[in-house]
Order: C-alpha cells, then sequence, then structure tokens
C-alpha cells in the first residue's frame, strides 16, 4: 500500500499517448525500483455478484446495469467522471452483449444509444481487480472507473506492479489503486504491469497467452510474447 511518504503528485508524472496506433501511459519523470508511479482515488466501483456471472454478456454489463440500477448512487458517480467514449475503441457490441443492452434499454426505458454510450464508457475506462482470499476460495471481482490506470497496458516482463491481485478484504476495499515501479523507469519509457497474476509471469508463452486470452479476450503482442514465439518458429518442424 502506499505509505504517508509517497508523494500524490507522482500522478501527474505520466500522461497518455497514442503510439503505433495503441494508447499507452508513459513516464515524464525518472522513476527508481518501488517509487510510486501513478495513484488514483476509486471513485466509481462495482463488486459484481455471483448473478452477474451468469449469461454470455461482458462483466461491463454488469457495472452498466448496475448503473442504471442505483442512479442516486453508483449512476452520480459514474457521471461525475464526465468520460467520453474514444472513436474507433468499443463501438460496436458483439451480439451477446448487445441483445443485453437492449433489455436493459427497454427495462430503464432509457434510449439504446444512451445505454450503448454508457457501455463504450465503461469498456474503455474500467479496471478489473480480484480478491483472491488465501483462507477461502471466496473470489470476489471489482470493476472501476480510472482514467489513468486503465490506459497502463500490459507486459509479460513488466516495469511496473499494478495492483489487481488482493489477499485480504482491507486492501480490496481500499478505495485507492495504484502502480509502483518494480525496476528504474527512463524519462519516455513506457509504463506497463502484467494483467494477470505474476505466477503466470514465469510459465511459457502458451500458458501465458491461453490466461490472457481467457481472462481478457486479447493476444498478448509484447516483446517478450514476440521473441518466445519467434524463437519457437524458428525451431525445425
Amino acid at each position: 500500500m502506499p505509505q504517508r511518504k509517497d508523494k500524490l503528485y507522482y500522478t501527474h508524472a505520466v500522461e497518455i499517448r497514442k503510439e503505433k496506433e495503441q494508447y499507452g501511459v508513459y513516464s515524464l519523470r525518472k522513476f527508481k525500483k518501488d517509487d510510486l508511479v501513478l495513484l488514483e482515488p476509486v471513485r466509481c466501483s462495482y463488486v459484481m455478484s455471483p448473478k452477474d456471472f451468469g449469461g454470455n454478456q461482458s462483466d461491463a454489463c454488469a457495472f452498466v446495469a448496475a448503473i442504471y440500477r442505483s442512479p442516486e448512487t453508483l449512476g452520480r458517480e459514474f457521471m461525475s467522471f464526465g468520460l467520453e467514449a474514444i472513436n474507433g475503441v468499443f463501438e460496436v457490441p458483439p451480439a451477446h452483449d448487445k441483445r443485453y443492452l437492449q433489455k436493459l434499454s427497454r427495462k430503464y426505458n432509457k434510449p439504446y444509444l444512451h445505454v450503448l454510450n454508457t457501455w463504450r464508457n465503461v469498456c474503455t475506462y474500467h479496471v478489473r481487480n480480484y480478491l483472491i482470499p488465501s483462507e477461502s476460495n471466496d473470489l470476489k471481482v471489482r470493476l472501476q472507473l480510472s482514467a489513468l490506470l486503465n490506459r497502463v497496458n500490459h507486459h509479460c516482463s513488466p516495469n511496473s506492479y499494478g495492483v489487481c491481485y488482493f489477499s485480504s478484504y482491507r486492501t480490496f476495499n481500499e478505495p485507492i489503486a495504484y502502480v509502483r515501479a518494480i525496476r528504474d523507469i527512463e524519462v519516455g519509457d513506457e509504463i506497463t504491469y502484467s494483467y494477470i497474476h505474476p505466477k503466470f509471469l514465469v510459465e511459457d508463452v502458451h500458458s501465458r497467452q491461453n490466461e490472457i486470452s481467457e481472462c481478457y479476450d486479447f493476444a498478448c503482442s509484447c516483446s517478450k510474447c514476440e521473441s518466445e514465439m519467434s524463437k519457437i518458429n524458428a525451431l525445425p518442424t
């Protein structure tokens, strides 16, 4: 957890940039190992319930439903962000999400385009956190909106540690999200952390790829994966 000596202005020592058609977070100053790279308050979050895991719809749909279900609390927090969807990002929902969003539109008497835009913002800005208590199998998932943390890209050999996996209810419920350097970072370096549990980072590339695909539905193309795949493809058949 961040300590009293950590300076909150570190949050402003990074910027979002678009490089090679992909958004990322880049350092504006040097960071040493263990420095706090960025910190954000968690102002809009939703802990998923068991019923949210039913069906084929994405977890973003559960967040959208919760926003409309609680307009005076979660809905107000969502509106306070003043988020705008990014052109070209999450413009068309997959069929199972579209059907779910259409049901929400009818249930809460909201124009479908309004519900769709809420879904786009949630998809664009949400971060997923896990509570995995060591003493039980009581898995919980918290979705939170973030203007910075969500733009930090995954890497299988990251330079930072983003807190996505928690082992206690106390830390899971802390209203802050932060990223800390695990090695020195130079000005202009991209800030990265692992979306998957650190234990998978020592696995082979196929195991890592399977875990990322299953949990986040994308194929990792970080430099570590590309290097290992190149070596595999170069082997004689």
